[in-house]
């Protein structure tokens, strides 16, 4: 083989094993740089917790009172688990 046919051929594989690697990682690391993973459970967990505190600034209640809000009621929010947002128990001190 001559020189030039060599190296064209060491820069055609050089530039597909190149193409191949931003094809299978390249992107994907680009991707998960503009869009993190964040699992949905904490995210969901986190919105659900401030979207409660929100409530409770606007509409505040009296704890000494017999009725409570049903995000308070821990059976409540364990058959909301169960069914609804998480795979495994969490507890409302956990949020």
């Amino acid at each position: 083989m001559e020189p030039v046919t060599t190296i064209a051929v060491l820069t055609y594989i050089a530039t597909k094993m190149v193409d191949q690697f931003l094809a299978e990682q390249g992107y994907g690391t680009i991707k998960t740089f503009f869009f993190p993973k964040e699992k949905y459970s904490l995210h969901l967990a986190s919105l659900l917790q401030e979207v409660i505190t929100e409530h409770e600034k606007k509409y505040p209640y009296s704890q000494g009172n017999v009725l409570f809000p049903f995000y308070h009621s821990q059976i409540l929010f364990d058959l909301l688990n169960q069914h609804v947002l998480f795979t495994s128990k969490i507890s409302i001190e956990e949020m």
